[in-house]
């Protein structure tokens, strides 16, 4: 019972931590540009948005993620085991977490299970991949035409300067490049 209320609680600081930086959701991101969501830049080097497809990152560094849990903690009253708890599932799990945004004409082109993300060091030696789980996309807003998905990636291992995160849409056939720095 206490590992299900872990999990919700999880997924309750996740959302929250999405609704901070709505920029993400806007397609305004050229190759070549950096964006700054959470203080910390991002590079895009590939992969352009238009108005079929929106793919985003940010990320947030443990040290962030700590921060906001005590912020969120002291604001909402929690009590000191599920702040522990939450601390500590993120200790374990996540170095740094990059929530990923993507908006597509139809519902099943912003299907994550149609989605791999890859972390490569600054030589291009890969660190990590994840292969996205199936996520029923969203009902496009009012006045869209494009179903979106958002959802959080957890890196497991310590990663510092200069790394690369890729994206790679299957159903598109297109490859996203980011360029991010950790201190």
């Amino acid at each position: 019972m206490r590992f299900f209320y872990l999990l919700i609680t999880v997924f309750y600081f996740n959302v929250l931590i999405g609704q901070n930086n709505e920029e993400i959701f806007y397609g305004k991101w050229e190759v070549g540009s950096i964006k700054n969501f959470s203080g910390n830049n991002i590079l895009r080097l590939e992969g352009e948005n238009n108005s079929n497809s929106i793919t985003n990152i940010d990320f947030k560094t443990l040290s962030q993620l700590k921060s906001d849990i005590e912020k969120k903690s002291q604001t909402e009253m929690w009590d000191s085991i599920k702040t522990a708890e939450l601390l500590q599932f993120y200790e374990k799990n996540a170095f740094i977490t990059v929530d990923f945004y993507v908006a597509r004409r139809t519902i099943g082109s912003a299907n994550f299970k149609f989605f791999t993300m890859i972390f490569k060091d600054s030589s291009e030696k890969e660190v990590y991949r994840e292969d996205l789980k199936e996520a029923i996309p969203n009902v496009p807003y009012s006045g869209s035409e494009r179903w979106w998905n958002f959802t959080q990636i957890y890196l497991p291992k310590e990663i510092k300067g200069k790394n690369f995160i890729y994206i790679i849409d299957q159903i598109q056939s297109i490859r996203y490049k980011f360029e991010i720095n950790i201190k």
